[in-house]
């Protein structure tokens, strides 16, 4: 089987940007900051786009979208007004995602750019994923296209099989299984984990299956099941993004 493209790598890519900008809750001594302009007017759509909606705050706004289900429309014959039209509508579980404040990109060494390329995980490769808190998962259905999603968990929740095997839990979350029935439909997905302090990214390729049988994976705390992936290829790219991301706390919603 050939590789995955790098389109569901880019995906998770993406998808970690929204995972970071959307963060966690402040550490207990953290002074919130200044928003920005882009911030402030992301805060005012929303709150508009929510009463517009009837509700009030995130928790209605998730229950409203579980209700409504899979067809939404926004639609307005006005030229000075985008139309939004919705094709997919479900809640998000931010359960998982570890609280981290960006920083500015005083102190940080930039890589070359150049990605170090494999068939298997060399030993630091393994290391990283082995004490990674945070990855980012894309899988694809041929009907409904590409998806990418957070996996969050404490520090060694994802277990290196070997040079070419890992395993990671799946934990109770929106109940909605996008990434699992992809999965059952087409086995090939990309992962990625980042260095937060570095920004290196390391961006795995392959195939993977869904453990069922508790006995495969009673050494994952929390597990409902497990996913097993089969790594095809291997990129690791030295930091170059202009922001870090300094660590606050991890969620209370880690199993123990």
């Amino acid at each position: 089987m050939r590789p995955m493209t790098g389109k569901l790598v880019s995906l998770v890519a993406f998808a970690a940007m929204g995972v970071l900008a959307g963060g966690g809750a402040l550490a207990k001594d953290e002074k919130p900051q200044k928003d920005s302009k882009e911030v402030q007017t992301a805060k005012k759509m929303h709150i508009m786009f929510t009463q517009q909606m009837g509700v009030h705050n995130d928790l209605e706004l998730q229950e409203y979208v579980q209700r409504v289900g899979e067809k939404l429309a926004a639609v307005s014959e006005r030229p000075d007004v985008i139309d939004i039209r919705i094709e997919e509508v479900f809640g998000n579980c931010p359960k998982y995602i570890q609280a981290r404040a960006p920083e500015g990109e005083i102190g940080r060494n930039h890589g070359t750019g150049t990605g170090l390329r494999g068939m298997a995980l060399f030993a630091p490769q393994r290391l990283a994923i082995e004490t990674a808190d945070t990855f980012f998962i894309a899988s694809t259905n041929r009907e409904a296209g590409a998806d990418a999603s957070h996996r969050g968990g404490p520090p060694g929740f994802v277990r290196v099989m070997d040079d070419t095997r890992l395993r990671f839990p799946d934990y109770a979350g929106n109940n909605m299984f996008q990434t699992l029935g992809n999965i059952t439909t087409d086995p090939r997905v990309g992962l990625l984990f980042v260095d937060f302090d570095s920004g290196t990214t390391l961006q795995l390729t392959g195939r993977a299956r869904i453990l069922w049988d508790r006995e495969d994976f009673l050494d994952l705390p929390g597990a409902e099941r497990a996913v097993e992936v089969e790594i095809d290829e291997v990129v690791e790219t030295a930091g170059q993004g202009p922001l870090g991301w300094r660590f606050l706390d991890y969620s209370p919603f880690n199993p123990r």
